[in-house]
């Protein structure tokens, strides 16, 4: 099998998101099982597993063996399948064995798109 999901400057092994294209805010994934993959490439952005709201949610999520690039193991958690593009979902099982996903990094930019604001606002600083 070969998937590349690659829209808008997207390119990952793998999404599953729910979109609003019913301008109804779409419906709800249940019971999603992704079995036997051997990745070849994980792509240049993150694996998305992104439901559209707390109402309209992925839920039991099963990832079985998942060989990702690099590893003869299957992967234990969504971190190591890349998955870290992740909001509303529910209930993952990764098989045969799964382990905690690692501790989030709190980024303590107040918006970490003005990045190049804030660089240029202080190149542009002069002092008499």
């Amino acid at each position: 099998m070969s998937y590349t999901y690659d829209t808008n400057h997207i390119r990952t092994w793998a999404s599953f998101a729910i979109r609003n294209g019913d301008s109804f805010g779409g419906g709800t994934i249940d019971n999603l099982n992704v079995k036997n993959i051997n990745v070849r490439d994980k792509g240049t952005t993150p694996g998305r597993l992104k439901g559209y709201s707390s109402t309209k949610m992925i839920s039991n999520i099963t990832f079985d063996t998942i060989i990702m690039p690099g590893s003869s193991t299957p992967a234990q958690n969504l971190y190591q399948m890349n998955f870290t593009d992740t909001s509303f979902y529910s209930g993952v099982t990764i098989l045969p064995t799964q382990i905690p996903e690692p501790a989030q990094r709190t980024n303590l930019r107040p918006n970490p798109s003005d990045a190049n604001r804030y660089r240029m606002a202080f190149a542009e600083v002069e002092l008499y």
